[in-house]
């Protein structure tokens, strides 16, 4: 019988793109730390009791399977690594630097890579490419998603195969004394039951079953600015929805597509201050930055250039301090020349480029 510890979860590119085929079962991929998942195949049957028959027990022709949903949730600890095919299933754009924050500069063996929303096509392909950058244009990029069973994979294992997968909502969640949190749900074209992985399964960092070899991200290697001033994190938690709409077609019993509509990203964190009018309802917060750094050097940040109060209902409860959790909104500048959110993973190498190993750096 399959336990906790005989479950991985591992997260590949699909650099074949959406309207093309899966790609390889061999390609290399990373296994993540994930807490939870209620990653399915999401079936809906049909059973037609109603059917006027001469009998008195429908048979089972009055059975039909309807269509596959397949998709879901995973809750992961993220590294800098592991999760880069995740971050761009769900912004969909990314541009990589050379260098710790511009493409001039390279001494610090720091590479940067930059996410931000943008407009969709569901043809062609997007991946990384030869030269280490990002293909051109506006096709979707997608991975895949294997949910492998196995003793520790010690033997050959069989497990759920999901195919050109998206992320419609993306969220964060730091609390105090534990690791970031991260929270995607995924939404895939179809899957396959019949995916066998051998102790011979490509994975990063090398072997099967190996984890991403950087360190987590912590509440106490983290930093929370808004409006220019700095705080410590406390409570604070992040959701960004694409607000997708799945498509289906004839013809076909999983999705067809699943187009992207109005981006929406809203947050809340929580401060311990005594001056509640600088978070006063319906009024401009300039921007938040969230930074999360690890101990070898690499760090995740998101950037909201402007953000808009939605109110704060103080916390009042017994003796303790007086909590202000307050509620934004991220929108694009009034120009609408800066994005609502920029994403961006500072990824430490000596000697190499990140991942070089990994297909999307192929």
């Amino acid at each position: 019988m399959a336990k906790g510890w005989e479950v991985a979860i591992r997260i590949q590119e699909n650099f074949l793109g959406f309207g093309s085929t899966i790609g390889s079962l061999t390609r290399e991929g990373f296994f993540l730390y994930v807490d939870s998942e209620t990653v399915g195949k999401n079936p809906t049957f049909k059973e037609r009791d109603e059917k006027l028959v001469p009998l008195r027990i429908s048979p089972a022709e009055t059975l039909s399977l309807e269509q596959y949903a397949p998709g879901g949730e995973i809750t992961w600890q993220p590294r800098t690594d592991d999760s880069l095919p995740i971050w761009m299933a769900f912004f969909q754009g990314a541009t990589h630097f050379s260098g710790g924050t511009s493409a001039a500069s390279n001494t610090a063996g720091t590479w940067r890579f930059q996410a931000v929303p943008k407009t969709l096509a569901w043809t062609g392909k997007q991946y990384y490419g030869t030269g280490n950058q990002p293909t051109t244009g506006t096709s979707v990029y997608c991975f895949n998603l294997d949910k492998v069973f196995g003793a520790g994979m010690a033997n050959a294992a069989n497990g759920i195969r999901f195919e050109r997968g998206i992320v419609s909502k993306l969220s964060f969640e730091q609390n105090p004394s534990s690791d970031l949190i991260a929270k995607a749900e995924c939404r895939f074209l179809q899957h396959e039951d019949d995916g066998t992985y051998t102790t011979a399964f490509s994975s990063i960092p090398s072997a099967a079953g190996s984890l991403s070899a950087k360190k987590q991200l912590v509440d106490w290697n983290g930093t929370l600015t808004v409006g220019g001033q700095s705080y410590a994190i406390e409570k604070i938690a992040l959701e960004l929805d694409n607000n997708i709409t799945e498509r289906r077609k004839l013809g076909q019993k999983g999705f067809y597509q699943f187009p992207y509509g109005r981006a929406i990203f809203s947050g809340n964190f929580e401060l311990e201050l005594e001056d509640m009018t600088l978070f006063a309802e319906a009024s401009a917060g300039g921007t938040l930055s969230a930074r999360w750094n690890t101990s070898d050097g690499d760090w995740i940040q998101i950037t909201c250039p402007n953000i808009v109060y939605k109110g704060n209902d103080v916390k009042v409860s017994g003796p303790g301090p007086v909590m202000i959790p307050v509620t934004f909104r991220a929108y694009p500048s009034a120009s609408g020349r800066t994005d609502a959110v920029e994403f961006d993973v500072f990824y430490k190498e000596t000697g190499t480029l990140p991942l070089a190993k990994y297909v999307i750096w192929n």
